[in-house]
């Protein structure tokens, strides 16, 4: 009979589109059995999901601060316009 051995971790370089969320595992079946693999991201860039850019966080970011003074302006408009 063969003997089995498993591998514990592999390292695996894939592309992947940051504005999708990441998941933290995925069923891998064969024929006669089933197993879940954990994945751990490594070295992964900064991304914004507020403007698509690798590079910043949301937090940091120029657009979505321009965004939000824009709509405070706006609101602002709003009210001095119904009073």
């Amino acid at each position: 009979m063969f003997e089995r051995t498993f591998v514990y971790f592999v390292w695996v370089l894939v592309d992947i589109d940051l504005a999708n969320e990441l998941k933290n595992k995925m069923l891998f079946e064969r024929k006669g059995y089933a197993m879940f693999m954990c994945f751990d991201y490594e070295n992964l860039p900064q991304f914004c999901k507020n403007c698509n850019s690798v590079g910043h966080h949301e937090i940091k970011c120029r657009r979505y601060k321009s965004n939000e003074e824009e709509k405070n302006e706006e609101e602002k408009r709003k009210s001095e316009w119904e009073s």
